[in-house]
């Protein structure tokens, strides 16, 4: 039983440093993405978003790889993110904004495939120039970042009370079922005494009532060891869980979508 408490403990740990693996994985290609957005090279800032997402799937980063493959000139992914985020983030602040974008690059990406499907000709009329109208400029690298603020969210409460209280339900339920062994071993001597009698020596009816004792005793204390250990490492996952949610919350907050051509803000 100590091995498996042990084992328990063990695997907790590993899932928290794999965990804090992926926030540092995405910190640093969030902003890896962040400075190449800046020097203007927008489709290696979409990859390096892209990467941000795939090791923490913060649905705000989503709006950040629409913007870079927007400023690209890739209208399709472009489209493809922006829906993503509209699917993740329904609830989003700039929904009408992002709204806009889909229906201005969508006339673009409709414009550039009639311009690759024409068929070419022998000799061009004269015919007036068709008006496109241009992708919007990127913004200067010196321009303020604007951030939207997410609506308010409830902070989770600490796990520290349910991971601490956890640990101690599990080792009190093993010290339960530990003596629980110790009183089942006496009744198992006292059903010896009984059935194997020293020579010279009489049956006492104490020596029964004994093992009767020890014996019921000893059902009683595997009970609660084992309601205990599992009590135990029911608190311990949730306050896990809990402390995921926290760090979440402390080490990478939302990304708060920007306006007008702004890319999203972070702070992890």
């Amino acid at each position: 039983m100590r091995n498996l408490f042990l084992a328990l403990v063990a695997i907790l740990a590993l899932g928290g440093s794999v965990y804090a693996e992926d926030v540092a994985s995405a910190r640093k290609h969030f902003e890896r993405g962040s400075t190449l957005y800046d020097l203007q090279q927008f489709p290696e800032a979409a990859r390096e978003y892209e990467l941000a997402y795939e090791a923490k799937n913060d649905p705000a980063l989503l709006f950040n790889i629409g913007q870079a493959y927007r400023y690209a000139g890739n209208y399709a992914k472009a489209i493809g993110a922006f829906k993503a985020f509209q699917r993740r983030m329904p609830n989003a602040s700039n929904h009408n904004e992002v709204e806009a974008r889909l229906a201005e690059m969508q006339k673009m990406l409709d414009e550039q495939k009639r311009t690759q499907d024409r068929p070419p000709g022998g000799i061009i009329e004269p015919a007036k120039p068709t008006v496109v109208e241009p992708a919007p400029e990127p913004p200067k690298v010196v321009a303020p970042i604007v951030v939207v603020e997410p609506p308010p969210q409830q902070r989770p409460r600490s796990n520290k009370p349910l991971l601490y209280g956890g640990i101690a339900v599990l080792a009190i339920g093993v010290a339960a079922i530990a003596a629980g062994g110790g009183l089942y071993a006496g009744a198992l001597s006292a059903a010896d005494e009984i059935g194997h009698p020293k020579p010279g020596t009489m049956f006492s009816s104490s020596t029964q009532d004994r093992m009767k004792t020890f014996e019921g005793a000893s059902y009683a204390m595997f009970g609660v060891g084992a309601a205990a250990v599992i009590t135990g490492a029911v608190l311990v996952a949730i306050g896990v869980k809990r402390g995921k949610a926290s760090q979440q919350a402390s080490i990478l907050p939302s990304l708060a979508p920007g306006y007008a051509g702004v890319q999203a803000h972070v702070s992890f």
